[in-house]
């Protein structure tokens, strides 16, 4: 049983780190784009 939860941690923290990762991309994007739309 504890075995199980620790695996269900393991896959919440990487759920979280996905996310993290998804989050700081899309701003990334997303902040060119703005900046190409300010340039032009």
């Amino acid at each position: 049983m504890t075995n199980f939860l620790e695996n269900k941690m393991k896959l919440s923290k990487t759920k979280q780190a996905i996310q993290a990762i998804a989050v700081f991309t899309i701003s990334i994007f997303s902040n060119i784009y703005f900046l190409k739309i300010k340039k032009h």
